[in-house]
């Protein structure tokens, strides 16, 4: 939690770049050295805001399954093995912004948006290795984790009424944040992989990306009983 905190600080604080390009009509009239580490910066926060949601869905049904096996062999060094895989996974991935590099100066016009030939070739190809491993990946985890978690739920008969609404919202309300936030975009790089080129909508699909920083605290803020308790 504390890491899908710091990843939606950091895609917020990026956001008035984002809003300064769109006022200079998409060029880039910073330095060119800093078009990017601004891109490094911006999708590794994004991705960092994905990665999360495997190992604390993992958490949360290995707690309803085994809750005694579980407790007993829980360790925070675990929690930080995590974290540091999916930071180190996150940050290679990224650091693709430092080989592939545009056709054209970046002063003066667009940031990373023009690319031919084997730049092209290669930034599509890696593209579509994101979308398998930092997107598909995640979501079938996610995914079985939330259903076992709702059907282990649903059907104990000493489970509250209370508590079994709450494990079906906060799993329904985890799953559609996630394939609304992040499913446009990574299925862009599908697209874009099949076309040879950016499908036109994939601007619009990145505005969603940054809609988890805004659905993430609720969520999670909703699903905690002292913080409900204190509001």
């Amino acid at each position: 939690l504390l890491n899908l905190t710091i990843a939606d600080l950091a895609l917020v604080a990026s956001l008035p770049i984002r809003m300064a390009e769109a006022a200079w009509e998409a060029t880039w009239k910073l330095p060119p050295a800093l078009c990017p580490l601004f891109v490094f910066l911006f999708f590794t926060s994004v991705y960092l805001t994905i990665l999360p949601s495997p190992p604390l869905s993992v958490d949360r049904y290995l707690r309803a399954a085994f809750p005694v096996q579980y407790r007993r062999r829980r360790r925070a060094t675990h929690a930080a093995a995590a974290a540091a895989g999916f930071w180190v996974a996150a940050l290679a991935h990224c650091s693709v912004v430092y080989v592939a590099q545009p056709n054209e100066a970046v002063n003066g016009t667009a940031c990373y948006t023009r690319f031919a030939g084997p730049q092209l070739a290669m930034l599509l190809a890696l593209r579509l290795e994101i979308f398998l491993v930092l997107f598909c990946l995640p979501l079938a985890v996610t995914a079985f984790c939330y259903g076992r978690l709702i059907c282990i739920v649903v059907t104990l008969p000493t489970t509250a009424p209370g508590r079994r609404r709450r494990a079906v919202a906060l799993a329904s309300a985890t799953a559609v944040a996630f394939i609304l936030c992040f499913a446009p975009f990574n299925i862009s790089h599908v697209v874009g992989y099949l076309r040879r080129e950016d499908p036109p909508w994939r601007a619009y699909a990145v505005l969603l990306t940054t809609l988890s920083a805004c659905i993430d605290p609720l969520i999670f803020c909703f699903s905690s009983a002292a913080l409900r308790q204190g509001l």
